[in-house]
């Protein structure tokens, strides 16, 4: 990490390089303030409506540009890294700046949450500010544990297996005429099985499908007292939280040993920066700079030769 110490100096930096290298100095000290202010600012508003997309990528462009550049106003060419590179977990090659995008669903879950547990809550029945991609996301994180079947829905909630009925069988759930009818009321003498419009048009796959669902219903029994429980299957108490909701949006992303090589060693912010920045391959050493035909010092920083 001495290299660091290396790059101001004159007789070691390109002409032209300077005022790069300040600004990738400072940009530890504005990642802080990006995360704090800019950010903070802005989850007030994410919290119940989904922003127009437009507005997304205005408060991501203002992000960008004062974390690289210091200004309201930044070209492509001082981006270093890729915005939603930086904005992925450190233990994910990201910078941990939140993802205003996949924080805002985090957020809306809540909605869904409460809707389930608090059914007194005077905006239930109201409608909730989420999407189909909230309620998928929604579905993956909870396990419905049904009791007496009258919370649970037959086709919307995940309640068998861990899994909705309308994921098993989706080309049934589109010809269901009654989509948001209860457990209960769905089993009661295969009430499910007449609400099924087969004057659309009956294909082998829904032929399949139906005969798939028909086996994995035969033989429940719905009890009389227990209510319908939910679980949140992403923390060890079973209860929602925002950070559980936001990581999970991360999975399937491969992950790295940056969080331990780099970011949990004792130094200073600004070399772990840099070291980010080497592992990415976004610093100008002198071998970039003379593969490009730049002027540069010409010997390695560490052994000053050739």
């Amino acid at each position: 990490l001495k290299v660091v110490h290396f790059l101001p100096l004159k007789d070691k930096v390109a002409p032209g390089l300077a005022p790069w290298i300040g600004h990738l100095m400072a940009a530890p000290r504005r990642v802080v303030l990006v995360k704090a202010v800019l950010t903070a600012i802005a989850i007030y508003s994410i919290t119940s409506p989904i922003l127009p997309a437009e507005v997304m990528k205005r408060i991501d462009a203002l992000r960008r540009a004062f974390f690289w550049a210091g200004c309201d106003k930044v070209t492509g060419g001082k981006c270093k890294i890729n915005w939603d590179r930086v904005c992925s977990p450190k233990a994910m090659g990201g910078l941990g700046v939140l993802s205003l995008d996949k924080f805002a669903t985090a957020l809306r879950l809540r909605w869904l949450w409460d809707e389930w547990l608090h059914p007194d809550k005077p905006w239930v029945g109201l409608g909730t500010p989420c999407d189909d991609n909230d309620r998928n996301i929604f579905a993956a994180a909870t396990k419905v544990e049904v009791g007496n079947g009258l919370r649970a829905k037959f086709w919307e909630s995940p309640w068998l297996d861990g899994i909705r009925r309308k994921d098993i069988a989706p080309k049934i759930y589109d010809l269901s005429k009654k989509k948001n009818c209860s457990v209960r009321m769905a089993l009661h003498e295969n009430f499910w099985t007449s609400q099924v419009d087969i004057l659309q048009g009956i294909t082998v796959e829904h032929l399949v499908e139906f005969v798939t669902l028909w086996e994995k219903l035969d033989g429940i029994i719905l009890e009389h007292d227990p209510q319908d429980t939910i679980t949140w299957k992403l923390t060890e108490s079973g209860t929602y939280s925002t950070s559980s909701a936001y990581s999970l949006q991360f999975e399937g992303r491969t992950s790295t040993p940056l969080l331990k090589t780099v970011w949990k060693v004792w130094a200073t912010p600004k070399c772990k920066f840099f070291a980010w920045l080497i592992i990415h391959n976004r610093v100008w050493t002198a071998d970039r700079l003379q593969r490009r035909g730049w002027l540069n010092c010409g010997l390695c920083p560490l052994c000053s030769q050739v």
